[in-house]
């Protein structure tokens, strides 16, 4: 249910700071607030992490939130590279970011599929503490998304 609850409110910031129709003097401190929000929450519902016997990072739901943020980095480095690849096809130059054919809904698309790919990654990590392994599984794992999707 956190992670429900945590979900929602990062789409509310998403949606703040991209939808255009509403001015940026709206835009910008109702992200602001709704990130705020999910903050607060999240460090409520982790319970006391005061003088506990093992690191902060490695309790619920930090250790999660920290894979899914990894993996979420590696979602969009697998758009960033699909884009330098399209880049390479495409007869003439982009107009996308830096150049590349590159949109918010190529990065959005992958987030669409988070929850399937993170409840893969948390069969494999288990109740391990976070480790540089798990970080380079949780990296891989968003940026080999597809794969864990195909139909076989």
């Amino acid at each position: 249910m956190v992670f429900v609850i945590l979900g929602l409110l990062l789409t509310g910031v998403v949606w703040s700071l991209t939808n255009r129709s509403v001015a940026s003097v709206v835009r910008l401190p109702m992200g602001l607030a709704l990130l705020v929000a999910a903050g607060v929450y999240g460090y409520f519902e982790s319970g006391s992490v005061v003088l506990a016997p093992e690191s902060w990072y490695d309790t619920t739901p930090f250790k999660e939130l920290i894979l899914f943020f990894v993996m979420v980095l590696g979602m969009v480095a697998r758009s960033v590279s699909a884009a330098i690849e399209r880049r390479k096809d495409a007869a003439t130059a982009a107009s996308g970011l830096f150049g590349l054919p590159l949109d918010l809904w190529d990065i959005v698309y992958p987030l669409l599929f988070s929850v399937v790919t993170f409840g893969a990654l948390v069969g494999q990590v288990g109740s391990e503490a976070l480790s540089v392994p798990g970080l380079v599984m949780s990296f891989q794992t968003g940026f080999f998304w597809q794969t864990l999707l195909k139909e076989k």
